[in-house]
């Protein structure tokens, strides 16, 4: 493969052969260039900028896994802005993002693109968060759309996915009792992502932390008290249900859901004899899984 060099007296990346004849041959070489760029921190020369933006259409017969590695290279090495703004400035974001949505991109991906690009360096190079300070640049729709295009891995995607659609809510967790439903309903490897992220959009953008703290405070809150977050926690098991004789299997998995949603509201409740009496309870009334299944503040 033909190497890039690095003229380092003038901070310059150049190549030994033309550079309009190697794109043709090996077009994948132009998000290799804007690559070297995002490690070394030099400017690309001249003849390489014009002839990416002379070439850069070769791109669409290029692989897709390719172009997603590429990504990940530019947005986790040291200088990843100055590659951001390099795939911005050649037109490569195209094949990135889409031709449509890079031709019809609104002022608000404009402007979070830049910020992006200006502090991206701030941030922990970790991959799939900086892939998701990336995509939380676009509205929900839109980022979406892009990141079905690149292929990603099973958990990077459904990672990805979390940032696009269910990101803000974690700026909505206002207490305990929220902040444990939402992990069990996604899961903790999820929430923690989504806060890191949070943390890092913070970095950013120059945000307000408020937020940010008050999950900080709730999750200690949550851990020194070793409240129960989790069924496994609770103080019965489906067999303490089944062999009290207050549900079979097919009643057991719903009785549990209330129970955890009762400790995560009152952890002091977390007791066997109290859950089995509340087990009881549901068990024998016929309206209280509708009641249960009520938002809290219609109850």
């Amino acid at each position: 493969m033909i190497e890039f060099i690095n003229d380092v007296e003038k901070r310059l990346i150049k190549t030994t052969v033309d550079p309009m004849i190697m794109f043709e041959e090996e077009p994948l070489m132009m998000f290799v260039a804007i690559r070297a760029v995002s490690e070394s921190g030099f400017d690309l020369h001249g003849t390489i900028y014009n002839a990416i933006l002379k070439k850069e259409g070769l791109l669409a017969n290029v692989s897709t896994d390719s172009v997603r590695e590429e990504l990940e290279a530019v947005i986790t090495a040291e200088y990843a802005g100055k590659g951001l703004k390099m795939l911005i400035g050649t037109g490569l974001i195209r094949h990135i993002v889409g031709t449509e949505l890079a031709a019809n991109m609104s002022k608000y991906a404009k402007s979070e693109l830049v910020g992006l690009a200006e502090n991206i360096d701030k941030t922990k190079r970790v991959r799939a968060r900086r892939l998701g300070l990336f995509y939380l640049c676009f509205e929900k729709k839109e980022a979406l759309e892009a990141i079905k295009m690149l292929n990603f891995d099973a958990e990077t995607k459904g990672l990805l996915i979390d940032a696009a659609t269910i990101f803000d809510k974690i700026n909505f967790l206002a207490n305990t009792f929220e902040l444990k439903q939402f992990i069990v309903r996604h899961g903790i490897e999820r929430y923690e992502y989504l806060h890191n992220l949070s943390k890092a959009k913070r970095i950013v953008y120059d945000l307000d932390d408020t937020k940010i703290k008050s999950r900080n405070f709730l999750m200690d809150y949550i851990e020194e008290r070793g409240e129960p977050v989790f069924l496994e926690e609770l103080d019965v098991d489906r067999y303490d249900i089944i062999n009290n004789g207050i549900a079979g299997e097919e009643k057991v998995d719903e009785i549990l859901s209330v129970l955890l949603e009762l400790v995560h509201e009152y952890p002091q409740k977390n007791t066997k004899k109290i859950l089995l009496a509340h087990a009881q309870k549901h068990a024998n009334n016929p309206v209280s899984a509708v009641f249960q299944k009520m938002p809290r503040w219609l109850r």
